[in-house]
């Protein structure tokens, strides 16, 4: 999924087949490492509105409402929708390309399933690309590209970092 119509075209087809596999109308938040990807996916997906920390703070709250009314059913943004925001009713966090760090991954995956009575999930669409260890990476984000390539059992890697 290197180009974002691409990326785009298979998220569209992904959220309407969890739609019909769980009979909702998903709300969605979609994680991107770069601003790029997020404008470029937000350009592609109906639907959709973006945040990341370059835009306009009057966009981000135009973005934000419109999400939390459900007027937009799926938001699009980096890390930067983290610490501070609480969505009701997240069904589905996915994560394109992986995330920054294992810690994040948790983290922004937590968004999901907040509802006592509204189960939530989280998925991690990676490519190829996206899963051999690189020379700059940190522990953290080394931890979990150990969690992406697991073959027998993810709780081990979730383990190690999160042991206590």
């Amino acid at each position: 999924m290197p180009q974002a119509v691409e990326a785009a075209g298979y998220l569209r087809e992904f959220i309407k087949s969890f739609e019909m596999q769980h009979q909702v109308t998903a709300r969605v938040i979609i994680f991107c490492q770069t601003k790029k990807l997020v404008n470029n996916l937000g350009e592609e997906i109906p639907h959709a509105v973006i945040f990341h920390a370059d835009l306009p703070m009057e966009t981000k709250n135009s973005h934000i409402t419109k999400y939390e009314s459900g007027e937009a059913n799926i938001l699009i943004a980096t890390g930067a929708i983290g610490a501070g925001f609480d969505f009701a009713l997240i069904h589905l966090v996915i994560h394109l390309h992986g995330a920054w760090s294992f810690t994040d991954f948790m983290q922004e995956s937590g968004r999901a399933g907040r509802s006592p009575d509204q189960p939530g999930w989280s998925y991690c669409l990676v490519t190829v690309s996206d899963l051999p260890d690189r020379v700059n990476d940190s522990l953290d984000r080394s931890l979990f590209r150990e969690y992406l390539n697991e073959k027998v059992c993810r709780r081990r890697p979730i383990s190690r970092v999160f042991s206590d």
